[in-house]
């Protein structure tokens, strides 16, 4: 199986070609499970030095690419780790949705080759383990809380917290369309963490020309970006626009 490289520059020590001599790298607790599961990732650091500090990340594998996952922020907290120590991650994980208190979990995941990245290293700036998820293929579906209204070939989502936001500067809106040209690329397990993406890509279909969603602020802004008023990206072969329009 060829692994392309992870994003980033520096490298990366992975666990599947570790051996004796490695001084430090990633070990999960399995290497392939079926969903639900929980699995432990550790970071040894068998060096004679501490090692620079960085945050935990799931990606998975499609297409010869690499996708992030989450988490989609840290904590900030960030200290090196000394020679001799470890440090754990754990996350739980599903193909569908899934009742968790814990901090680091991911519902919707499809069955593939996913990668836990630490950003700990000795000769490289991050290391990684590799686990396959046995998992049917998910699918892009709306939240519980939307309705929908077409009026033509335009498709009008409206979010819950919509209608009960009492402030104009608590609400969002924002338009999907086609387009010719994308900046990036989005898989299934992407769109179906962040809301505002599956709401709108759940509700265009070949006879819809743009999905127009009423949401919160908070959701548009982790749509388009926080200081962004559009954003192209493409999903399923299809490249999309999408833009912030006024309340």
């Amino acid at each position: 199986m060829s692994i392309p490289d992870l994003p980033g520059e520096g490298g990366v020590t992975w666990y599947h070609k570790a051996d004796e001599t490695t001084q430090a790298f990633v070990r999960p607790s399995t290497e392939r499970a079926e969903l639900p599961t929980q699995i432990e990732f550790t970071f040894f650091n068998r060096s004679q030095e501490s090692t620079s500090c960085g945050g935990w990340d799931l990606y998975k594998l499609q297409e010869d690419q690499w996708f992030h996952i989450g988490p989609y922020a840290h904590d900030g907290i960030c200290e090196n780790l000394p020679a001799g120590e470890s440090e754990s991650w754990t996350i739980e994980v599903a193909a569908d949705e899934m009742d968790s208190n814990h901090e680091d979990h991911f519902p919707y995941l499809g069955g593939g080759h996913y990668a836990a990245v630490a950003g700990y290293g000795h000769t490289t700036s991050e290391s990684a383990a590799l686990v396959k998820f046995d998992a049917p293929t998910i699918s892009v579906v709306p939240t519980d809380d939307v309705t929908s209204e077409s009026d033509g070939d335009t498709v009008t989502v409206t979010v819950e917290e919509w209608q009960t936001e009492s402030d104009d500067g608590d609400r969002g809106i924002v338009t999907l369309e086609r387009a010719q040209t994308a900046d990036r690329k989005m898989i299934a397990e992407q769109v179906m963490q962040n809301r505002g993406y599956r709401n709108l890509l759940a509700h265009m279909s070949s006879d819809v020309e743009r999905v127009v969603l009423r949401t919160n602020k908070r959701t548009a802004d982790e749509i388009v970006g926080f200081d962004a008023e559009t954003r192209r990206f493409q999903y399923a072969n299809q490249a999309y626009r999408v833009r912030r329009n006024e309340p």
